[in-house]
């Protein structure tokens, strides 16, 4: 089995690409691909995943929640397909959550991914990289427009420099594999490039 995780800040992409990803797998007759998402739609019939994005509570127990939804998603689905000719795409993992929950909770956030999921550190990791202007465009467009005025450039940057920080926190102290990809491109190259260091790699052969 091996586990790929595609990361990156919100409208990057991701899920556009991953459906490219397992279309051009399939296509290439590679082995089992099993989808995954965090938080996942389908685990407690989505009700856990209800919970932490959309009911008001201390951003401590969010965090908490956010773990435990993933040791569920972790065992019914990576658990489940080790030793099997197998592979995982997830859309995000505890990266993620060690970008958006903020500096008061990152050392907690960190230490109890690093020690829940040691058995569980994704093969190889995308970080889907665009541009800041691409990226708030993309916000507004997405956004309901009485919240525009909570798009905020600023912090978007702060996130994509948080993702550069936390994926060299991950390679460097914790000997995760993680790769960035130019998300600026058409989904087709952005594809290919993936596959690409997926082969270079060794996790497709």
């Amino acid at each position: 089995m091996e586990y790929i995780v595609i990361e990156g800040v919100d409208n990057c992409g991701k899920s556009t690409i991953i459906k490219e990803l397992n279309k051009r797998l399939f296509s290439n007759s590679i082995q089992t691909v099993l989808l995954m998402e965090e938080p996942n739609k389908t685990l407690l019939d989505g009700k856990l995943r209800d919970i932490i994005l959309n009911k008001e509570m201390d951003c401590f127990t969010r965090e908490l929640l956010f773990i435990a939804e993933r040791n569920e998603n972790l065992i019914n689905n990576v658990k489940l397909y080790k030793g099997i000719d197998a592979i995982i795409i997830s859309d995000r993992n505890y990266m993620s959550q060690m970008v958006y929950c903020g500096e008061r909770n990152f050392n907690m956030v960190t230490e109890l991914n690093m020690h829940f999921f040691k058995d569980y550190k994704p093969d190889i990791t995308f970080i889907i990289n665009v541009g800041l202007e691409t990226l708030y465009n993309r916000a507004i467009d997405s956004i309901d427009s009485n919240l525009l005025d909570s798009i905020d450039k600023k912090v978007i940057q702060e996130r994509i420099d948080d993702y550069q920080r936390v994926g060299q926190m991950l390679q460097n102290e914790y000997d995760h594999t993680i790769f960035n990809v130019n998300g600026n491109k058409s989904i087709e190259s952005i594809v290919t490039d993936i596959l690409t260091d997926l082969y270079i790699s060794g996790i497709l052969e």
